[in-house]
């Protein structure tokens, strides 16, 4: 079978498949040489009868003058001590086993009674004498003289060749220690959440790695770089105002309808900031969390800027700057000022109301009310409240108190924006068009009690 059946059938790439099988070759030729290693080393134990029961035969005058060579003692069933096999008449009881090959000599034509071994040192000169079988063992084989086709299955996959002991191979970039900081430096705050791999790379001090060992430790992690989703700020109730608001004007045309409104609103930009898809680091769990999602926090210096248009129309725009240290003195000044003539001014509004047609009418209205309630009560026992509003202030003037002076209170507003801008625009609006209208959300700046006070006055 051919790697590429091999991954057809399995998925397993066939490069894998490919480094899988040489590894599982060289592992099972590996321990075949090493068993034949241990097998030559071993030494070797005749279990046949000795090869002559008589007396030694003697060796005869020395054919030279050189020392007598003496016989070979007899061979005995014990293992030998020296280097050499013992010599043994009978043949090999059983296949010897991998490593070790055996030659078979044919007896000469007169046997000796002497058995001798073929495993005379080279450097005596004495030539080697024919004898029986002689077992004899070869050295161990090498890596070269192994084929591949030699080695069968159950070979192959056999435990000793498939090892699943773990090597040590080269050591991990990232210790446990190490990802256990870079996890916590990643969940650190809002900054954080969403670096870069290169600014990851830099600020946790993980210079010696490289950015995809850092992607990678964060995924064995469970944290992968998600797209961050954006959750409008709205609550159930400005939720169903908007969606009837927008159900009464489904229908509306822009130059029948739309034209006649205009619309006003502020928005903070961050000098540097990033508009548009935003990637954080997270876990798959913590899509919603509140830190993930796109409720932008502005964390550079930033700018507030005030816009107003309509249908084919432009208003003012404006860029809010920071208040200075002599406009919070002169608009603390003011404010006082302000409050201490709240209580008069308030007098004589509603000094000047009661004055009025107006104020006569309710009056009236009011009061025959009660005088019905009353004669109900004395006929059926239930009392009935009823509303005397002509006894009390039309006009209500709250004291002044600025709020956050990093932020556009009610004060600045009115002072800095509403006075000098918007409403003259809205002032020469309406007299070309009649039915303008005027819309602006209920920020706190743009419907707070002195903002309401100063565009009534305005307007009379």
């Amino acid at each position: 079978m051919t790697f590429k059946k091999i991954e057809e059938i399995t998925g397993v790439l066939s490069s894998t498949a490919s480094d899988i099988w040489r590894h599982t070759l060289a592992n099972a030729r590996n321990a075949r040489i090493a068993a034949s290693t241990i097998l030559s080393s071993s030494p070797t134990t005749s279990t046949g009868p000795p090869a002559s029961t008589g007396p030694p035969a003697s060796a005869g005058p020395p054919a030279s003058t050189g020392p007598p060579v003496s016989t070979s003692p007899p061979v005995s069933t014990s293992p030998s001590v020296s280097t050499s096999p013992p010599v043994s008449t009978s043949p090999p009881a059983s296949r010897p086993p991998i490593g070790t090959l055996t030659f078979f000599r044919p007896p000469p034509p007169t046997s000796l009674s002497v058995a001798t071994t073929c495993c005379t040192p080279p450097h005596t000169g004495i030539p080697l004498p024919s004898g029986p079988c002689i077992p004899t063992s070869i050295p161990a084989l090498s890596a070269s003289s192994l084929s591949d086709k030699e080695f069968s299955l159950i070979e192959l996959i056999t435990a000793s060749v498939l090892d699943s002991a773990l090597k040590s191979g080269q050591p991990p970039s990232l210790s446990k220690e190490e990802k256990d900081e870079l996890v916590k430096f990643i969940k650190k705050d809002f900054t954080t959440w969403r670096m870069t791999l290169c600014d990851i790379h830099r600020e946790a001090g993980l210079s010696h790695v490289s950015d995809s060992t850092i992607y990678h430790a964060l995924g064995e992690r469970g944290i992968g770089a998600y797209q961050e989703l954006f959750k409008f700020i709205l609550d159930g109730e400005n939720k169903k105002n908007c969606a009837a608001y927008c159900e009464h004007c489904i229908l509306w045309q822009p130059v029948e309808q739309w034209a006649n409104y205009a619309f006003t609103d502020e928005m903070s930009i961050e000098i540097g900031g990033l508009y548009g898809p935003c990637f954080v680091w997270r876990e798959k769990s913590e899509k919603w969390e509140d830190d993930y999602v796109g409720a932008k926090k502005k964390q550079e210096a930033s700018i507030m800027c005030w816009g107003m248009i309509s249908y084919g129309w432009k208003g003012p725009f404006w860029v809010w700057e920071s208040e200075t240290e002599k406009e919070k003195a002169r608009a603390t000044k003011d404010i006082i000022n302000y409050n201490d003539n709240c209580g008069e001014e308030e007098s004589h509004l509603n000094t000047a109301w009661q004055a009025l047609e107006e104020w006569k009418e309710l009056r009236i209205r009011e009061l025959s009310n009660a005088r019905e309630a009353r004669i109900l009560a004395t006929i059926t026992g239930i009392k009935i409240k009823t509303t005397q509003s002509w006894r009390g202030k039309k006009y209500k003037i709250k004291k002044l108190k600025r709020g956050d002076s990093h932020r556009v209170d009610s004060w600045r507003y009115v002072t800095c924006l509403a006075q000098p801008l918007l409403w003259p625009a809205c002032r020469a609006r309406k007299l070309d068009n009649p039915d303008f209208i005027l819309m602006e959300d209920n920020a706190p700046a743009h419907n707070s009690d002195f903002t309401n006070y100063e565009r009534k006055r305005g307007d009379s």
